[in-house]
């Protein structure tokens, strides 16, 4: 989104009128388009809410257009990847600086080689797995919107590249299938690539007491962990909050790693600049098509805070206080495919925390975790705040206000006007409930 900015600013075109003049009429692209170029939207391809549900959902739009919000056949993204494989479009030097290691310029974990991030400039990764064991460069792209995917995969030494676009699905696979047709292709060249990979040896071994103190509540952006070790050289994962599934355990082995029983997944606790951090390493085979390999830290340990009396007091106040979303666009498939709710929840977290942020103040909770790669991905201040006395949770610009200060809805002739800051309106049903209601709407409303 920055990088779209600044090409406005310095060319002084639309970011559409720039693509459409110094990338895709040179590549001969015609069916690559930004939903401000695009006329004709039955081009597109039909997306659904469900697999069992046959009625095609409106266009899928993304306005910030740096950002994924362009529309392109699958095989003009791969004219795309291929004219990254030599000169022409951009010079080798900017080619050699967006396959650069980027990623190894910021804090990463030393054995990450085969991990699906290995950033470049533009790459999601510049060498990756299975190619990279084999001395093939791979360079890597793949995206997602709510309800379309997508990948690129770059072969630059071998001028290959592909592009596998779905409705519905995921990122992850279309990659996968991507890597697939390249491997098939190769191994016609007479190009073998080993692809598959296994962790190294070791064996279960006495632990080091010290460990021990590595135990704690570890969280990322995303998810909450308890990570208890034991003694006896066990270490074991259960969720925060318990939602009453068994611990994943992992016994200590002789490379002063942890590894389940499978021998699949390899777990290291490991302190960094005063930080505690988990390491995960692993290689899973997806059938039909390839490997995937994930080598990073996942979680990083949520250290003890001394958060004020009233400021621990006054968010455990809110405990179980629902909220509902308010700045969602009416035309958003945020209200079909996720639920427009907020509920705060701190009893089963560190006094001083609400999930992985710590409380900053009484209304304020700020990051914590500092993870590479995904882990501290979309994290965001959580701000509480009351206007003309109506309570309202801020979370990354998403506004939520608070249940209690609902209406209930009118049981009878009634309207419901959306107000100019276009936010959305919410009512208690009360003794409505059961009962049928119709609504007349504007030919541009939603219900």
């Amino acid at each position: 989104t920055l990088a779209q900015l600044v090409i406005e600013r310095v060319s002084g075109l639309t970011f559409t009128d720039y693509l459409e003049q110094h990338i895709l009429e040179p590549l001969g692209l015609e069916h690559t388009f930004t939903p401000k170029s695009l006329e004709d939207w039955s081009l597109l391809a039909k997306t659904y809410l469900t697999a069992e549900d046959t009625r095609a959902l409106p266009a899928d739009t993304i306005s910030l257009l740096g950002t994924g919000g362009i529309y392109a056949s699958a095989s003009d993204l791969a004219a795309f990847g291929g004219a990254l494989c030599g000169e022409g479009l951009l010079s080798q030097e900017s080619l050699d600086a967006m396959a650069s290691e980027e990623y190894l310029r910021g804090f990463w974990p030393e054995d990450s080689q085969d991990d699906a991030l290995a950033y470049g400039l533009g790459w999601d990764n510049v060498h990756a797995f299975p190619f990279r064991q084999s001395g093939i460069q791979a360079l890597c792209n793949g995206g997602d919107t709510l309800l379309y995917h997508g990948s690129l995969v770059v072969l630059p030494q071998y001028d290959m590249a592909v592009a596998v676009l779905s409705s519905g699905g995921l990122s992850t696979y279309d990659q996968l299938a991507g890597e697939r047709m390249l491997l098939d292709a190769l191994a016609r060249q007479g190009v073998a690539v080993a692809e598959s990979a296994a962790l190294p040896e070791a064996e279960p071994a006495p632990m080091p007491g010290a460990l021990t103190a590595l135990s704690g509540v570890y969280g990322s952006s995303s998810a909450v962990m308890n990570v208890t070790v034991t003694e006896d050289g066990v270490l074991s994962l259960s969720n925060v909050p318990d939602l009453g599934a068994e611990p994943q355990t992992f016994t200590y082995c002789s490379d002063g790693s942890f590894r389940d029983a499978s021998n699949s997944v390899l777990l290291r606790l490991e302190e960094v600049d005063g930080r505690v951090y988990l390491y995960q390493k692993s290689y899973t085979p997806v059938p039909g098509l390839t490997w995937t390999a994930v080598a990073s830290y996942a979680l990083q340990r949520l250290e003890d805070q001394d958060a004020a009396q009233e400021v621990q007091d006054a968010w455990d106040a809110r405990e179980g206080t629902y909220y509902v979303q308010m700045n969602e666009r009416y035309t958003s498939q945020y209200y079909a495919f996720s639920l427009p709710f907020a509920g705060l929840v701190l009893s089963p977290y560190p006094d001083g925390y609400l999930l992985s942020n710590v409380l900053a103040d009484a209304h304020t909770a700020v990051p914590y975790v500092t993870l590479p790669g995904t882990g501290s991905r979309d994290a965001g201040v959580i701000r509480v705040y009351e206007e003309n006395g109506v309570e309202y949770l801020d979370i990354n610009g998403e506004i939520y206000r608070n249940t209690s200060s609902l209406e209930t809805v009118f049981n009878g002739d009634a309207w419901c006007t959306i107000l100019a800051d276009g936010w959305a309106r919410w009512y208690h049903v009360g003794e409505a409930a059961g009962k049928e209601m119709t609504v007349e709407m504007p030919e541009r409303g939603a219900w």
